[in-house]
């Protein structure tokens, strides 16, 4: 995982909202599992309120969304976002792979762990 992170390099712009979208239409129906979609962004989407509409929507189908930004994103945005029993994790001085911990570690042992 690390070493394909490292590989990627950003281009383009940021369409947050087909991003939650298309994994809210993946995802199955609700049964027994816990259904989350992590993000890993900047935090700066090309439409804040389709993207806030769309986090939304999912939210009201049961699914969760966990957002993992880099330290200079645009946190007032993504905490609106962020579920609240999952949360935010800041990827600090771009330590992505420590930021995916981070969340596993919450997501597995539960927050404050």
């Amino acid at each position: 995982l690390d070493s394909t992170l490292r590989s990627l390099r950003p281009s383009g712009s940021t369409n947050m909202s087909a991003a939650i979208e298309q994994a809210t239409a993946m995802l199955p129906s609700r049964g027994e599992s816990r259904r989350i979609i992590m993000l890993f962004t900047d935090g700066a989407p090309n439409n804040p309120s389709k993207m806030e509409a769309a986090a939304n929507r999912a939210k009201a189908y049961g699914i969760e969304i966990g957002v993992i930004g880099t330290h200079d994103a645009a946190w007032h945005f993504l905490d609106r976002i962020a579920s609240p029993d999952v949360g935010r994790v800041v990827a600090q001085g771009g330590a992505i792979g420590e930021g995916f911990t981070e969340m596993a570690d919450r997501l597995l042992l539960g927050p404050g762990c």
